[in-house]
């Protein structure tokens, strides 16, 4: 079902798959954002839009999947929420090797995606870097104190708020790509938030 617990109480949509990938950027419900919004109360408003809007954006242009899913949970304990995206894309490796994008193994493939290294306009005449992962990271580790980790195809990365880069090379692979973002729920005013927007080298 379309249901999460939250401290004991069921949230609309805490779980929202997806089943097309098309304009996927309209098709997650209003009340989802405003259900993160009634539990982590403190976080700007802004943060949950940028998010979703970069996040969803590279799974329809970059992905090459036919599913994903959005899931949310409160944690009332620790103060912190979870907002975690999957696909069943090709992968961030399998993309760069698609536009012959060169790299050592699949942790350096998703660490350059993390520093900007993009296929967006790669057979266009000019080079656009891919800040948008960049700047979601920025936001959830130095806005809100948080983590986030991505696991795509045998490359499991995390980030955590003093910019350290962990890796783990998986035995098994993932089929697509999964990025957890985990924030504390307080208050960062919208200064703060546009602060955290600049691109920063992880």
């Amino acid at each position: 079902n379309n249901f999460i617990n939250i401290k004991n109480k069921k949230i609309n949509n805490g779980e929202h798959p997806i089943n097309n990938l098309k304009n996927i950027r309209n098709k997650i419900p209003k009340d989802f954002i405003s259900s993160l919004q009634s539990h982590a109360k403190n976080c700007n408003i802004n943060t949950f839009h940028f998010i979703m809007g970069e996040i969803m954006g590279n799974m329809e242009d970059h992905s090459n999947g036919s599913k994903c899913c959005v899931m949310a949970e409160y944690y009332d304990k620790y103060n912190e929420l979870d907002l975690c995206f999957i696909d069943n894309g090709i992968s961030i490796p399998n993309n760069f090797n698609k536009y012959n994008i060169s790299f050592k193994d699949d942790f350096d493939a998703v660490y350059n995606a993390i520093n900007g290294k993009s296929t967006k306009n790669i057979n266009s005449n000019y080079y656009e870097r891919g800040s948008g992962l960049n700047n979601c990271i920025n936001i959830v580790t130095n806005g809100y104190k948080g983590s986030v980790l991505i696991a795509s195809k045998n490359a499991l990365v995390s980030v955590n708020n003093k910019k350290t880069v962990n890796k783990l090379i998986l035995d098994n692979p993932i089929n697509g790509t999964l990025i957890s973002f985990r924030m504390k729920n307080i208050e960062i005013d919208n200064s703060d938030f546009y602060k955290c927007l600049e691109f920063i080298k992880f």
